[in-house]
């Protein structure tokens, strides 16, 4: 076998299940399998799988939980997860998101279904990796370029932080700190305007930008020419930050250098940016077809209680005008008491099942309006991601 290939731990505890898997997967794969998540747990800390398929009810640790273990830990965070499971119930759903899951499939599947999504896992993991190896060897050529150089330190210091910066929120308001404090080492007056698409900061090495130089800023953030020199002062324009020196040294030898080391810097700022905003677009994304398919469900829900609710009260406007009826009927039937009596007692065991139908429905109701409360409650939560 094909020691390239893509390796895949398959999850599953039903020998026919595993046995289907084995035969779709086996050609495009170097798989193996666990029949419960502990055993799973174990495996994937000696191997690293690429892939895991994971089943969510077993004997023992359920997949959530498996799931959620792996992504706590740096080793197996990155391992890209699958679902596979038989309920397509939105709560479901909902857990494997939460959990951390790649992709959540439902039982029964199509073969080809779930081979392009485990490819897309594939494909978005190569890309991760070329990232870090990019940035890796960007950080190598630094290293060996300027390892006897106190701007390196600085240079690398920043790249360490801005690296190490997780959240969409915190994006600009760390960067643009660190490359000032950067600047200042370099011994440069200036100042930084980090921006996505919703937010933006501006940040001096010593004050505040003044008024000028914010509109100036915002005036050239969009200027073809990456770089835009004033005399002594020098505007370096990328995709999602603008700095401007505003004392570029006069010497042409230094000046150039330290050209060069904000470059350097101007390119990890703008890798992060693309990365992070690239993940908030997914996040985006994501929240926008949970939050769909959670108010699709609502609406069918509501509608399903409309129809029932109509329904009740035609039934007891039938058995009323059934019961209206037969009275009536007593007076031109010739009954005697005995058949009366047994008529009405027929009428009233049916009448009686018939609200012990009503009851029942009664309770169905309360349980489609708790769920219907509760789809609500996740829709908003799902709008705030």
């Amino acid at each position: 076998m094909d020691s390239q290939l893509t390796k895949l731990l398959i999850v599953e505890d039903s020998p026919e299940d595993i046995r289907l898997l084995i035969q779709a997967l086996k050609k495009d794969f170097l798989t193996t399998v666990a029949t419960s998540a502990d055993d799973a747990l174990q495996i994937i800390s000696d191997t690293l799988p690429d892939v895991v398929l994971m089943d969510i009810n077993m004997p023992g640790t359920d997949g959530y939980t498996a799931c959620s273990i792996l992504k706590d830990c740096p080793e197996t965070a990155d391992i890209d997860i699958i679902f596979l499971s038989s309920n397509d119930s939105t709560d479901e759903v909902l857990k494997g998101f939460n959990a951390g899951a790649s992709d959540y499939v439902v039982k029964p599947y199509e073969p080809r279904i779930l081979l392009s999504k485990i490819h897309a896992c594939i494909q978005r993991r190569k890309g991760l990796q070329q990232c870090t190896e990019a940035a890796r060897y960007a950080g190598a050529v630094a290293m060996s370029a300027m390892s006897d150089t106190g701007d390196l330190g600085t240079i690398v210091n920043f790249l360490r932080t801005s690296f190490a910066i997780k959240t969409i929120e915190d994006l600009c308001t760390e960067i643009c700190t660190e490359i000032c404090t950067a600047l200042s080492a370099f011994g440069l007056n200036a100042c930084a305007h980090i921006y996505l698409e919703h937010s933006g900061v501006f940040h001096g090495t010593d004050a505040s930008p003044s008024e000028l130089e914010i509109n100036l800023i915002k005036r050239i953030i969009h200027n073809p020419e990456p770089i835009v020199t004033i005399g002594n002062r020098l505007l370096l324009i990328k995709p999602g930050v603008v700095l401007l020196i505003k004392n570029l040294p006069g010497c042409q030898e230094k000046s150039a250098r330290i050209k060069d080391h904000l470059m350097i810097l101007l390119e990890g700022i703008t890798a992060k940016v693309a990365s992070l905003s690239s993940q908030e677009k997914l996040s985006d994304l994501l929240s926008g077809n949970i939050n769909r398919v959670i108010k699709e469900a609502e609406v069918a829900l509501i509608n399903i209680r409309h129809r029932q609710e109509a329904h009740k009260k035609q039934s007891i406007e039938i058995m009323d005008e059934m019961v209206t009826q037969v009275e009536a009927s007593f007076l031109t039937m010739g009954l005697n008491d005995q058949q009366e009596e047994q008529l009405l007692e027929i009428m009233t065991r049916s009448v009686t099942e018939s609200l012990n139908h009503f009851e029942l429905g009664l309770e169905i109701d309360d349980k489609i309006s708790h769920i219907i409360d509760s789809l609500s409650t996740v829709s908003m939560d799902a709008k705030v991601l």
